[in-house]
């Protein structure tokens, strides 16, 4: 059974449960053990909860992410990420003619998911497609 990475998307929308199908998916990986956090997503989410100020719903976030123990952005992270960007900024722009074929923090929770060899989970699977060798899920349909 494969280990979910949820990116900072999947996650805020599944702590607002606004969406049945995520949530439903997300909460069988829970239960199964194989739903994890990026401590980059984390940190994304708190900077949205400040930028918010919308006290209640940060507190009911804050406290729903107090569940899942953030997995650290360590070495193989890394060099996960160095050869990504490489790749991405380098190889594949010699190819594409794109220099900047994702984001910058898109980049970080790719390289943190193909370091565990988790499955990324998000809406945004255009720009997370351009990713070799990551598997891509959107839960939201």
């Amino acid at each position: 059974m494969p280990n979910y990475l949820p990116d900072t998307n999947a996650f805020s929308d599944y702590a607002r449960a606004e969406n049945p199908a995520l949530v439903g998916k997300m909460d069988v990986a829970v239960a199964n053990k194989t739903l994890f956090l990026s401590s980059i997503v984390l940190a994304e989410m708190r900077y949205g909860w400040l930028k918010a100020g919308n006290t209640r719903r940060v507190t009911a976030q804050r406290t729903f992410a107090t569940q899942f123990a953030p997995l650290p952005f360590d070495d193989a992270c890394a060099d996960a990420y160095a050869d990504l960007k490489h790749f991405l900024m380098h190889t594949r722009a010699r190819t594409h003619g794109n220099t900047n074929p994702i984001g910058e923090r898109d980049m970080f929770i790719a390289a943190h998911a193909l370091s565990l060899g988790a499955v990324l989970v998000t809406r945004n699977t255009r720009e997370f497609s351009k990713v070799p060798g990551l598997v891509v899920e959107d839960w939201s349909v």
